[in-house]
């Protein structure tokens, strides 16, 4: 039998007067692969905030039990005044912070006493 993950059903949203979305359904089964595909303001992105913060206006947003929602934004922690190349270069040294923190990890993983001691 089929595992239902995530259960759309009859979902609106909108903004002010602008209707976003529109009697939307949708079940992701366990082992889906899905993707979301559409022109700029379709409302992809208005779909994904919707489900994962199950802020619509009508319908219901089911999850099954245990099921955790990670997303990550389109645009976060930009800054206004930046260039492009700026945001870029501040961009790459965090995510070159987090392979570091990785590496450490990795590297502690390695070594057989982590793993000694109480648990």
């Amino acid at each position: 039998m089929v595992r239902e993950l995530i259960t759309v059903e009859g979902v609106d949203r909108s903004f002010g007067p602008t209707d976003v979305l529109q009697d939307i359904n949708l079940i992701i089964n366990d082992g889906d692969r899905i993707g979301i595909v559409g022109h700029n303001g379709a409302g992809k992105t208005t779909l994904l905030n919707t489900i994962s913060e199950q802020k619509q206006d009508v319908g219901d947003i089911d999850f099954a039990p245990g099921i955790r929602i990670a997303y990550l934004t389109q645009i976060r922690d930009i800054e206004s005044n930046s260039t492009i190349e700026e945001e870029l270069g501040r961009k790459g040294r965090q995510f070159q912070e987090l392979e570091d923190e990785i590496a450490s990890i990795e590297a502690q993983m390695i070594d057989p006493s982590f793993y000694e001691g109480d648990w």
